[in-house]
C-alpha cells in the first residue's frame, strides 16, 4: 500500500499538527511503508498517486490540493488538526453558519476524517450533521516522553507555572499574564514557552503587560526551546495552564500530564470529553474578572493542586504510545483501502 502525504514542511513551522505529522511520517519510515510527501508548492499541476492520500487540514482551502484530490481515486484521508475558520490571531472564536456549511462540504470529500480526541469527534458530529459519524477516526497523540507519568509531588516556595504553545491570541498567553498580574499574596512564577515569531505583535503585548505591572521577576518569556530543554522545564514546573479559546486536543496538555503537573484548562466540552472532570481543573476564560478570581482561589488551595497532580499523572499512564496509536491507525487504513480499491 502506497501513501501520498500532503503536509507542510515541518522545518518551517512548529505546531502540534506538525508534531503529529512528523510522528506519522516517522512511523511509516520505521515500518518501511512506501510513501511520497508533497507540499502545496509541489502538488500544483501534478497528480496524487498511490492507494491512500493523507492531507493536512491546513490545505483544505487550497485549490491546487483539492483539485488534485478530486482526481484521486483511492482512499482520501483528512488530518483534521484544526477547523479552517478557527483563527490563531483571534482572542475570541466567532464563526458563522455559512462557514460551518462550507467546511462541511469540504469534509464530505474525504472518506476518513481523522480527529485527535473523542471531544473533537463529538464537536464535529454536533457541527457537521450531514457527515456520517462513522467517517471519523480518533487518532490520539501518543505519549511523547519515555517512562514519565510518575507522580512527583515537589515541595517549593513558589508555584512554578508553565504554558506551552505558539504565542498567539488563540492560545491565551496574554490572557494568562493579565489574570495573574494582581496575584500578590501567593508566590508564583510563570514560564511562557512557544514560537514568538508567528504573531510578533502578540508577543509584544505580553512584554508590555509584564513591564507595565512589574512582573519581570515573575514571568519569563522563553520562546522556542529544544526538546531536551522542554523536558527540563516540564520537570521543574508544578502547574500547567493553557487558556486557549479553541483546542482539538492540546498535545502540550498531555505532555504536562506525563510530568505529573497540575493541569488548568478552559471549561469547554472538547477538553472535558477527552480528559474528564477529575484530571484537569477547568476555568472560565470568557470573563477576565471571573477568570482571575477562579485562579486566585485555586492557586491558594494546596490540597486541590496536590490531588490534581496525582489525577493527571494517573490518567496519562493509561494512554498509549505513538507507535501503538499509529499501528492501529495503519491497520484501519489498510482495511478501509481494501474496501474502496
Amino acid at each position: 500500500m502506497k501513501f501520498s502525504i500532503v503536509v507542510p514542511n515541518p522545518k518551517k513551522m512548529v505546531s502540534g499538527g506538525n508534531l503529529f505529522n512528523q510522528q506519522l511520517i516517522g512511523f511509516l519510515e520505521r515500518g518501511q511503508y512506501t510513501y511520497s510527501m508533497l507540499t502545496e508548492e509541489e502538488i500544483e499541476g501534478t497528480s496524487i498517486d498511490g492507494q491512500v492520500a493523507i492531507v493536512d487540514s491546513l490545505y483544505i482551502t487550497n485549490a491546487s490540493v483539492m483539485d488534485a484530490l478530486e482526481r484521486f481515486l483511492g482512499l482520501k484521508v483528512l488530518l483534521y488538526h484544526l477547523p479552517s475558520f478557527i483563527k490563531d490571531n483571534a482572542s475570541q472564536q466567532n464563526f458563522s453558519k455559512k462557514e460551518v456549511n462550507e467546511e462541511e462540504n469540504i469534509l464530505k470529500k474525504f472518506d476518513i476524517v481523522v480527529v485527535p480526541s473523542i471531544g473533537m469527534k463529538n464537536w464535529c458530529i454536533e457541527q457537521f450533521g450531514r457527515i456520517d459519524p462513522r467517517n471519523y477516526y480518533v487518532l490520539r497523540p501518543g505519549k511523547s516522553f519515555e517512562s514519565k507519568g510518575q507522580i512527583v509531588l515537589k515541595e517549593s516556595s513558589s508555584i512554578k507555572i508553565l504554558t506551552v504553545g505558539a504565542v498567539c491570541a488563540r492560545k491565551g498567553q496574554l490572557r494568562l499574564v493579565k489574570a495573574l498580574k494582581n496575584l500578590d499574596h501567593i508566590p508564583w512564577n510563570l514560564r511562557i514557552v512557544g514560537d514568538l515569531t508567528r504573531f510578533p505583535d502578540e508577543a509584544e503585548k505580553i512584554r508590555t503587560v509584564i513591564s507595565q505591572y512589574g512582573l519581570e521577576e515573575r514571568v519569563r518569556v522563553e520562546g522556542l526551546v529544544s526538546n531536551e530543554k522542554l523536558q527540563e522545564i516540564y520537570a521543574e514546573s508544578d502547574m500547567f495552564i493553557l487558556l486557549s479559546n479553541f483546542e482539538t486536543f492540546g498535545i502540550a496538555i498531555q505532555e504536562a500530564m506525563e510530568f505529573g503537573l497540575c493541569i488548568v484548562v478552559p471549561n469547554n466540552k472538547i477538553l472535558k470529553d477527552e480528559f474528564g472532570s477529575e484530571t484537569c481543573h477547568y476555568v472560565d476564560i470568557d470573563n477576565q474578572t471571573k477568570l482571575e478570581s477562579q485562579l486566585i482561589l485555586f492557586l491558594a488551595d494546596v490540597d486541590a493542586i496536590r490531588a490534581m497532580k496525582i489525577s493527571s499523572a494517573q490518567e496519562v499512564q493509561r494512554r498509549q504510545s505513538w507507535d501503538a496509536e499509529m499501528t492501529a491507525f495503519l491497520q484501519y487504513l489498510s482495511r478501509r483501502a481494501g474496501d474502496i480499491l
